[in-house]
């Protein structure tokens, strides 16, 4: 898939606390962040031919997802190519089911009710999980700066027994 270099380097050249680097999409012992080769076939379905960027988050706090979303704002909103911000997310891990669909509740509710900063403080704080949770963080702000001010499910979960 081509990746878009020049955006990649303005997207970097917009907040220092953004880096170009493998890290994070290099195969290592431990393996490597799978969330890009997960969404590539449905955005090549659905996308046809594209450019993208991916972004793999190494700092999960506040600060960094706060960077990364109004970087993202600003070079969207004067390029006239359009563009989709996609976070993706498996919410929690190796947790029994019944705790596991409690906490991605409370997870997908921060989400519905558009809290992103009660998001973020949960996840950092290892209340509530979300692989990739801060980058969903990053995309309600980088939303939020567009112009949005609620998100929507296609799909309501169902509430915890």
């Amino acid at each position: 898939m081509p990746v878009d270099r020049e955006f990649a380097r303005r997207l970097t050249a917009a907040n220092s606390a953004i880096k170009l680097s493998g890290d994070g999409h290099d195969a290592t012992r431990d393996g490597a962040e799978h969330a890009v080769e997960v969404q590539l076939p449905w955005l090549r379905i659905v996308l046809g031919e594209f450019e993208l960027v991916p972004v793999v988050m190494g700092d999960h706090g506040y600060e960094a997802s706060r960077a990364l979303g109004v970087a993202l704002a600003e070079l969207v909103k004067d390029d006239p190519k359009p563009t989709l911000v996609l976070a993706s997310s498996d919410l929690s891990h190796y947790h029994s089911y019944a705790d596991a669909k409690q906490m991605d509740l409370k997870t997908l509710e921060a989400i519905r009710e558009w809290d992103y900063l009660s998001l973020s403080r949960n996840l950092r704080a290892g209340v509530w999980e979300a692989c990739g949770g801060a980058a969903i963080v990053a995309a309600m702000i980088y939303a939020e700066r567009m112009g949005a001010d609620r998100s929507r499910f296609c799909a309501t979960p169902t509430p915890a027994t």
